[in-house]
């Protein structure tokens, strides 16, 4: 059963599809994960989590994992490249990132950490960094208000759902959503950064020239604009 518009990125183009959740069980046995990349003894570290994408890395996602590397060998910090061992219920033979149901959220967030702890040490502070269908996910960590260990988290190419009337997410984390100003779903993310405002986050919109992407031009603006807190 459909339960979310999203988006798919590939050979150039971008697709509006009905996502479903995705498998139950890994489709990975054992995903080469988490790359690591930087010192490890790094003042902070970026976790971050690839958009829709095929079993093996895609040219835009191979893109986007040198440009995250550039931008950490620039800033000084450790990234983790976590990829996700569940595939697509929808379209077989690429993976996703469950979220929808509170368990699936969990149980996502639940393996990001594992896997990036094998990067980071606890005592990192770490900043989240979604793409796409990772964004989505991403941003009901905080829309939900679910307890989690990021020091700020950032997604870029989604929008979500907003939060239950009446919650407050006063201290439920920082969250900066990013937009390229060509993105289909700049509308969207838009309102669900609205919904976030009016339930007290902290919550910041930044919108970059270009599409449905990794920028990490912007993704750098945004992590010197604020120290590394919750």
């Amino acid at each position: 059963m459909p339960i979310n518009i999203g988006f798919i990125v590939g050979l150039g183009m971008i697709w509006s599809v009905s996502i479903l959740a995705a498998s139950d069980k890994p489709y990975l046995a054992n995903p080469k994960q988490p790359l690591c990349h930087g010192p490890a003894k790094a003042p902070w570290g970026l976790v971050y989590l690839h958009g829709i994408d095929t079993i093996k890395p895609s040219a835009q996602e191979l893109t986007a994992r040198e440009d995250l590397k550039k931008l950490a060998n620039k800033m000084g910090f450790r990234l983790a490249i976590v990829r996700s061992p569940w595939e697509c219920s929808s379209r077989k033979g690429q993976l996703c990132w469950p979220y929808r149901a509170p368990e699936e959220l969990q149980k996502t967030l639940t393996y990001v950490q594992q896997s990036a702890a094998k990067c980071l040490p606890d005592s990192q502070p770490q900043v989240l960094y979604g793409f796409s269908n990772a964004g989505y996910f991403a941003g009901q960590i905080v829309a939900r208000c679910v307890a989690h260990p990021f020091h700020r988290i950032v997604m870029t190419g989604a929008a979500g759902d907003p939060p239950a009337k009446g919650k407050k997410l006063t201290t439920c984390g920082r969250l900066d959503v990013m937009m390229g100003k060509g993105d289909m779903t700049l509308k969207k993310a838009r309102n669900f950064y609205q919904a976030l405002r009016r339930a007290d986050a902290k919550v910041t919109l930044t919108v970059f020239p270009g599409g449905h992407r990794v920028d990490a031009p912007a993704l750098e603006g945004i992590l010197t604009q604020a120290p590394l807190a919750k």
